[in-house]
């Protein structure tokens, strides 16, 4: 009886000092990679995490994310745009966040379809510009504006009208999400739709309606930050080209700043130093371990690189399942 409670000691030592291990896991590389995508895709950067390279880019799943809710309608949007032929298309701006599911409708998106033309979900209305082709690998500024008085939206390319669409009885949705530019909050990962291989360089909003003149000013202005006679400029961020900054900041003086974040991906961070005790934070575990590691078992940087889980084939418009067949990596991270 003695050799048994001996040994029942000693088992239950050797799992307390692994657990304990486990509290301190933010000395790992791993962790700090765990640590790094919590603050990143809740908005925190702070200076005790930096990326690499210096430039961020939507292709490689990064996003802004504008700090507050527009209270007024986005009547007016903007946007500078380079989309390469190749692309499927995908978000220029959205607070879309899979209305059906969440029991929210209330949502605008602007964004680029698979065949290249403009495209502007609308709440429950959808307009595609028929001759709002972007998709040819060249910067445009387009402009799509919205009339409630006459129910038209009319779009903008390189300061010139291209074409308007009727749409009758469109309401002014107004949501308690910040608007996210480059890739919507759908909240399956695999249905996210970041701008395929796109840019985005700056972003304008108006309530109400701007005119054709001050499109073409708008075109040649970094720092928008006056009205014009028929509307309220409610935003304007100049993300620059290629993007460099983790907090644009709003000209309209309205203080509605865009902040550099993240979706779905681990990245690197620096060591901030020695401290008494560490906190592990860990994100969405649902999301974490969605994405499988190129590494096959152990990884010689202090990150974790990603592929997505799906692809997305434009000919059928379908995603790809993931195979959940290799585990290897996955079981290292429980």
């Amino acid at each position: 009886m003695k050799k048994k409670s001996l040994t029942k000691i000693v088992s239950f030592c050797l799992t307390f000092l692994f657990m304990f291990s486990l509290v301190i896991l933010p000395r790992t590389n791993l962790a700090k990679a765990v640590i790094e995508n919590a603050q990143i895709n809740m908005g925190q950067m702070t200076n005790k995490a930096t990326t690499t390279p210096t430039e961020y880019h939507i292709a490689n799943h990064y996003s802004y994310r504008f700090d507050k809710a527009l209270t007024k309608t986005p009547d007016t949007f903007e946007a500078w745009v380079n989309v390469p032929a190749n692309s499927t298309g995908g978000v220029i701006m959205s607070n879309y966040i899979g209305g059906d599911a969440i029991g929210n409708h209330q949502h605008i998106d602007y964004s680029i379809d698979v065949s290249g033309r403009v495209r502007v979900d609308w709440d429950q209305k959808i307009v595609v510009f028929s001759k709002g082709f972007v998709a040819d690998g060249q910067w445009h500024h387009i402009a799509v504006i919205r009339n409630k008085t006459n129910s038209t939206f009319t779009l903008y390319v390189d300061g010139k009208e291209n074409t308007v669409a009727s749409v009758f009885n469109t309401s002014n949705p107004i949501s308690d999400k910040p608007f996210s530019i480059g890739v919507d909050y759908i909240m399956e990962s695999t249905k996210k739709r970041p701008l395929n291989n796109g840019r985005i360089k700056q972003i304008t909003i108006y309530n109400g309606v701007i005119s054709a003149e001050r499109v073409k000013q708008d075109m040649l202005n970094t720092a928008i930050s006056t009205n014009d006679t028929n509307a309220t400029l409610l935003t304007n961020v100049y993300l620059g080209e290629p993007w460099t900054k983790r907090i644009v900041e709003d000209t309209s003086g309205n203080g509605n700043n865009a902040n550099l974040a993240s979706y779905e991906k681990l990245v690197k961070m620096v060591d901030p130093g020695a401290y008494d005790y560490s906190i592990l934070v860990v994100p969405d575990v649902q999301t974490t371990v969605h994405w499988k590691s190129k590494a096959t078992h152990v990884n010689s940087e202090p990150y974790i690189s990603n592929e997505p889980p799906a692809t997305y084939d434009a000919t059928t418009g379908k995603w790809s399942t993931y195979d959940t067949s290799d585990n290897t990596v996955m079981a290292q991270w429980i």
